[in-house]
């Protein structure tokens, strides 16, 4: 990782002589999907239709629109046909009522994935992501990928076979250890101490800079990762992650999402 990865900031202040910034830019025309895919991901049952969880009305996503709580859903998700380099995303999204089967008592879950680049064998695309899920937005989960953090030392939580073993980011800590953490086939997390969310729609951004980026929720940094990696299994060795497709998840909880856009970061933005 390239030594700046702890000063990654949001580039506001610079003057309009020395930065041209980017335009928004829609990924979504609150009509209809047009640029996504739809796909199922798990929990698939007979006659599942990728495009029935996710509906579109009045500018927004309903995730899960329709289905009763408690039932059986599957996991689905909407990915980008476009593929993004050196990007700052920004997105809202809110809860609804209903949870299903099989994460009925669990917490709601969805969630951001970027640098998505092909399938291995955990059930996610492998990517890196910014986790939508309550109390632990913008937390980090390598999907069969790897990044690395200055890390709290001796922070690492292995859970039960079936849960995310996590390490904890805690920028607070007078003490750091620098990891790069994730395996092949495997999903790792790492937990934030800054929940930032909000009863209500909140704000999802993230900032990504080549193989670096950091997370922010309702105007909160709350992660900073980089180095990011795929694995090569024809080689059998790490390889840099610097681009991918977008993806937002349908992971057993009714969510709304809105206002999705994105701009490429200038060349300043892109020097660190």
């Amino acid at each position: 990782m390239k030594p700046s990865i702890n000063s990654l900031i949001l580039i506001t202040s610079l003057s309009t002589n020395t930065v041209l910034a980017a335009q928004w830019q829609s990924l979504f025309n609150g009509k209809d999907l047009s640029g996504w895919n739809a796909s199922l991901i798990k929990n698939v049952q007979p006659g599942d239709k990728a495009e029935d969880y996710f509906v579109v009305k009045n500018g927004v996503i309903h995730v899960y629109a329709g289905k009763p709580h408690g039932s059986q859903q599957a996991f689905a998700a909407i990915t980008t046909k476009q593929r993004f380099k050196n990007y700052h995303l920004s997105l809202e999204y809110k809860w609804g009522e209903a949870k299903f089967e099989p994460r009925l008592n669990l917490l709601k879950d969805a969630g951001l994935l970027y640098h998505v680049h092909g399938k291995g064998k955990p059930a996610w695309p492998l990517s890196m992501e910014s986790q939508i899920q309550q109390g632990e937005s913008g937390d980090a989960y390598a999907i069969g990928t790897q990044m690395s953090a200055w890390l709290k030392p001796n922070s690492l939580v292995i859970n039960p076979k079936g849960t995310v073993t996590y390490y904890e980011y805690n920028p607070y800590y007078p003490v750091q250890d620098f990891l790069p953490i994730g395996k092949p086939d495997k999903i790792t997390r790492i937990k934030q101490v800054n929940d930032a969310e909000i009863d209500g729609w909140n704000t999802m951004e993230i900032i990504v800079r080549e193989d670096q980026a950091i997370h922010i929720v309702n105007g909160v940094v709350n992660m900073r990762i980089g180095n990011f990696k795929k694995w090569d299994y024809q080689n059998r060795h790490w390889q840099p992650l610097t681009e991918g497709k977008i993806l937002l998840q349908a992971e057993g909880a009714e969510v709304f999402y809105r206002n999705i856009k994105i701009k490429t970061l200038n060349e300043v933005e892109t020097k660190y």
